[in-house]
């Protein structure tokens, strides 16, 4: 009989061996993919999306690689040195040719040479070596000088990049961080809804059956708690999405575990406190301050600086350059590879190169025009950046006073929401009013306190805005 079931035992017993190897994994604790958890609050995850974004480090490597084009435009100050090795083999001997009659006089048993005849005379051995070395110096290089000073301002400039990649990182960071805050809570102001809502339930259940409501408010009743469980899945499905676009933000993967220790009021608290100094600041005060910090406006600044690196590099074409130089070379010849019974001879020069641009056609006036224009138009993108980081500025301000006020009256009217909820649940529990009420009430509490996360929420991302207005890394 036993062996009419071979596969039901064979399986059977496969599963306890996989369910004690399981088991023992458990226990060691070994070849399970555990992620350790992460606690952040707002300000540690603004850093360590600032000290892990991918944008950030792209900028920073910029940075490098700007610095090397310093040294770069350093090196054209610098004296230059090469060595040379030319050896060739001459296949046919170069020769020159000399007048017939110089022969014929030379050698007087020759016969007549005729008019015009030429005797060709060699010049050369077959091997032929030679070793040099060139040197030059410049003395007066002005286009080398401002293409220097200009690539200091591109260091500051790739600089300043990685300011404004830091800004937008913080101001990025806070909105998805707060984004996971708002839904959680909202999930949980949800969550306490559907309680109060089932409650509501088993009071009208309970009064119907001691005939104190009727069938119209167990089914009305009824019928709120489930239209509620929607909204739940909906909301736990945005809390998700959420999450993974702050693990894309933070640079981290997408299951490791996240605890977000900060809370949107206890945030939205910090930000009432420190809003008093930040409003007591003038709209002048928070413009130098933008000035000094914004990246827009540095980066502005700093292109009208490059346009006028640029005209003195053009205008630099109608400058002189001057520049040493000098020369040493050693040359043989012979006809075998007995290099040391080679006769060396050694030839050496210094000089001065002088270059004066005459005419160029045209060609130097229409850069140097050029570069004027670009000077006028950096003017203008700073001017037209000015009154933009105003705009941003005074409507930041504006937002925030409006935010502050807004805070200081969402508590009392939670607190008169909540009143209202409890004392109309009473009335109800004595029959003296009806489910509909109860629901009106309930509603209103629920609308009240989603509103309040939602006023937490605009706070904090109102003092992002205005700290990002003003530069703030």
């Amino acid at each position: 009989m036993m062996s009419q079931y071979p596969s039901f035992s064979s399986s059977l017993h496969a599963r306890y061996h996989a369910l004690i190897v399981v088991l023992l994994l458990v226990l060691s604790g070994k070849d399970m993919p555990v992620f350790a958890q992460i606690r952040l609050s707002l300000e540690q995850a603004v850093q360590m999306a600032q000290a892990q974004s991918r944008e950030v480090k792209i900028a920073l490597l910029e940075e490098a690689r700007v610095a090397q084009r310093k040294r770069e435009a350093v090196s054209a100050l610098l004296p230059q040195l090469s060595v040379q090795g030319n050896y060739t083999r001459n296949i046919q001997n170069p020769v020159f040719f000399l007048p017939a009659t110089l022969f014929a006089a030379l050698d007087p048993t020759a016969p007549p040479a005729e008019p015009g005849a030429l005797v060709a005379v060699p010049a050369g051995l077959p091997n032929n070596v030679s070793l040099s070395a060139s040197a030059s110096v410049p003395l007066y290089q002005p286009d080398a000088w401002i293409a220097t000073q200009g690539a200091d301002l591109l260091i500051e400039q790739s600089t300043i990049e990685t300011v404004a990649h830091k800004q937008r990182k913080r101001r990025d960071v806070v909105r998805a961080y707060c984004d996971v805050l708002l839904a959680e809570e909202s999930l949980s102001v949800m969550q306490e809804n559907i309680k109060r809502t089932e409650q509501t339930l088993r009071d009208t259940r309970s009064l119907f059956a001691r005939g104190m409501a009727t069938p119209t408010d167990t089914l009305r009743a009824f019928v709120a708690v489930e239209m509620l469980k929607p909204q739940l899945t909906k909301l736990k499905s945005q809390i998700q999405a959420t999450r993974l676009q702050l693990a894309l933000i933070l640079g981290i993967r997408s299951d490791v575990p996240m605890i977000l220790t900060s809370t949107l009021q206890a945030e939205a608290t910090e930000v009432e406190k420190r809003s008093g100094v930040l409003l007591a600041r003038t709209d002048e005060q928070d413009m130098q301050v933008g000035r000094k910090s914004r990246a827009d406006m540095r980066r502005a600044g700093m292109q009208t600086m490059l346009a006028e690196n640029d005209y003195a590099l053009q205008s630099s074409a109608h400058l002189p350059s001057l520049v040493a130089v000098g020369q040493w070379q050693t040359l043989s010849q012979s006809d075998n590879f007995r290099f040391g019974d080679y006769r060396w001879v050694g030839i050496s020069s210094v000089g001065l190169q002088l270059s004066v641009p005459i005419f160029t056609g045209f060609r130097t006036s229409a850069r140097v025009a050029m570069a004027e224009i670009s000077i006028a138009q950096a003017k203008e993108q700073y001017d037209l950046q000015q009154q933009v980081m105003q705009t941003e500025i005074s409507i930041a301000r504006t937002t925030m006073a409006e935010i502050v006020e807004r805070l200081s009256l969402q508590n009392r009217v939670v607190q008169a929401a909540q009143s209202a909820y409890q004392s109309t649940l009473n009335r109800y529990a004595q029959g003296l009013v009806r489910q509909i009420e109860v629901s009106d009430a309930l509603l209103a509490l629920t609308q009240t306190m989603t509103n309040t996360k939602q006023v937490y929420y605009d706070a904090i991302i109102a003092e992002a805005d205005y700290h990002f207005a003003l530069g703030k890394e």
